[in-house]
């Protein structure tokens, strides 16, 4: 007789969990990011290359319009070019993505 009282108390703990659940409806959102297609150093050649440093990046492609501060620990910068943003990690490159076209 105990073993039915057991089944019978689950039977209803499910029924009333599955009712509590479905009455209070899942308020949970998340953010879509879109980003544009884009080409980084790795896919499009003229791009600097990873693991060069910052001297070198100078160097082959001459000074950056803007130089962003470095963030974060470790420090990330930005350097802008023309149509190509440059990523460091201290003072080497971690990537390099092409901007995308207006309008894309």
């Amino acid at each position: 007789m105990n073993e039915y009282r057991q089944i019978k108390l689950n039977i209803i703990l499910v029924t009333f969990f599955t009712l509590c659940f479905s009455l209070f409806p899942n308020n949970s959102q998340a953010d879509v990011l879109r980003m544009p297609d884009m080409l980084t150093s790795e896919e499009l050649p003229g791009l600097p290359q990873n693991g060069l440093t910052q001297q070198q990046v100078r160097q082959q492609h001459g000074s950056p319009l803007k130089e962003h501060p470095a963030i974060g620990d470790p420090p990330i910068t930005r350097w802008d070019y023309q149509d190509y943003s440059v990523f460091f990690e201290n003072k080497l490159v971690i990537t390099a993505v092409q901007k995308p076209e207006p309008g894309t």
